[in-house]
């Protein structure tokens, strides 16, 4: 048991060494440590051999961190296919605003007094609308190929032809 823990421990220390400065560390090192050890007993009980346990305990943190990693994955891509269904949408109302906004400042300056208020939000209003369009096409850009589903057809495209072997040059 001890010498499972040790080996962790010192696996973990060479992979990390020069994280161990970060803050942190030593606690997630101990949080894993203690997780890893609970599966190890708890393999143990079921009568499992120190080596079986040992491995088994591993291939479970192995396997949530997996399961985390996909359920992140599915999440973030989730949310970037919800947003570019509704990118156009989104530029469409932007452009929209940045003609009809500004005109009704503008409208509004020329049949009131305040003069100076109206023209402060009406180039207010232009700036604050220009960068919701930036920011709307810089995570379109940022996001790229990788999102939509055209990226996903490409996976499934990717993987059939690695799978079919191309035996062009046996004709």
């Amino acid at each position: 048991m001890k010498d499972f823990i040790n080996y962790v421990n010192d696996y973990f220390e060479r992979t990390y060494s020069g994280d161990t400065r970060l803050p942190g560390f030593q606690e997630s090192k101990n949080a894993l440590l203690e997780r890893l050890d609970c599966l190890y007993r708890k393999e143990l009980l079921e009568g499992h051999s120190h080596e079986e346990a040992a491995c088994h305990a591993l291939i479970r943190i192995g396997m949530n961190q997996l399961v985390e990693n996909e359920t992140w994955n599915y999440t973030l891509n989730r949310k970037a296919l919800k947003f570019e269904r509704y990118y156009p949408k989104l530029i469409r109302i932007g452009l929209w605003a940045i003609f009809l906004i500004p005109l009704v400042f503008l409208c509004l300056m020329f049949s009131m007094n305040s003069k100076l208020v109206y023209l402060t939000l009406w180039i207010i209003s232009i700036i604050l609308i220009a960068a919701f369009l930036i920011v709307i096409d810089y995570i379109h850009d940022r996001l790229g190929p990788n999102a939509g589903p055209q990226h996903t057809n490409n996976i499934v495209e990717t993987a059939t032809s690695e799978e079919e072997p191309h035996h062009a040059d046996h004709i």
